[in-house]
């Protein structure tokens, strides 16, 4: 994958290099390093159905509020 962040000087640089290297496995036969307390159970409902017609693409990724003014669930939630 290709990331990309702008910072202002070469000690921020390393700061984030050494930040996003703490989401990576100490090595390839340890796993990622998770958060404790999240929880984003497999078989939760999702709402979003893509068409064969055109649609935004958004939705799928963030979401909408419905007619009932309640948020849809997607497959990443609202608001993130």
């Amino acid at each position: 994958g290709i990331t990309h962040d702008v910072v202002k000087d070469d000690f921020e640089g390393c700061l984030l290099i050494l930040r996003w290297l703490s989401y990576m496995p100490e090595t390839m036969l340890n796993l990622p390093p998770v958060l404790p307390g999240l929880h984003d159970p497999i078989d939760r409902q999702i709402d979003f159905v893509p068409t064969s017609t055109p649609y935004d693409p958004r939705y799928m990724i963030q979401g909408r509020y419905l007619a009932s003014n309640q948020p849809s669930t997607n497959y990443i939630d609202i608001g993130i």
